[in-house]
């Protein structure tokens, strides 16, 4: 009875964080994070909760790369106003750069809530008497914990693969100056083809790091 009530209990607030995840997640709010701790969370639920909110900053960040990568490719474009394509661009950047901020800071919030996780499974299994039993303990919390480092693994390389990334756009922004002409931007071709090859590494391991979050929720939603 203790064992069906803990699981619906789970149930009921992961209920609520799919309901409040849409509405907080415009900003990555912090306001989910006050949110569920003041509801007594226990430290896997904030794990996976948080897990949720950095993959979805990270597909977020991903949707702005796709709108930066092409605004760096209309710049070779004759298309409109050259000062129109060059600020529409330092918009785009700012937008990326603000939510590659964010998932950053999901990222560190995921490792935060993981070290809690693991140091309190990791007591818990040393509490149990039985030796064998202890043992079982211990080997599901080592293996979970493998699955867990892997999957926040990606979620780094993806943060780590963003300042190369930005740097190229903020690089192409630079050289062109704060009153282009037309024969500067047509001189870009180099800083373009750079943008493109380090959004692109970026853009996969965002892709990548996306999979294993989702992979890991949904084994730990299977297991609650």
């Amino acid at each position: 009875m203790a064992n069906a009530a803990h699981r619906l209990a789970t149930q009921v607030r992961r209920g609520i964080l799919a309901a409040a995840v849409p509405l907080l997640l415009a900003g990555c709010s912090s306001m989910y994070y006050a949110a569920i701790e003041e509801l007594g969370w226990e430290p896997h639920d904030i794990l996976v909760n948080r897990v949720e909110v950095a993959r979805q900053c990270q597909a977020a960040l991903r949707a702005e790369l796709d709108s930066l990568v092409s605004l760096v490719r209309d710049l070779l474009t004759d298309d409109g106003d050259v000062s129109t394509r060059t600020t529409a661009l330092r918009v785009a950047y700012g937008d990326a750069e603000q939510r590659a901020h964010e998932a950053r800071t999901r990222v560190a919030k995921v490792a935060a809530a993981g070290t809690t996780l693991f140091d309190e499974r990791r007591r818990a299994d040393a509490e149990i008497r039985d030796p064998a039993a202890r043992e079982r303990a211990a080997q599901r919390t080592a293996q979970a914990e493998l699955r867990y480092a892997e999957m926040l693994a990606t979620m780094r390389q993806a943060a780590d693969a963003t300042a190369p990334a930005l740097a190229a756009v903020q690089a192409t922004l630079t050289s062109l100056g704060p009153q282009p002409s037309e024969e500067d931007v047509r001189a870009l071709h180099e800083a373009v083809a750079e943008v493109d090859a380090t959004v692109a590494t970026l853009v996969r391991d965002l892709d990548h790091a996306i999979a294993e979050a989702d992979a890991f929720v949904q084994r730990s939603v299977s297991a609650g």
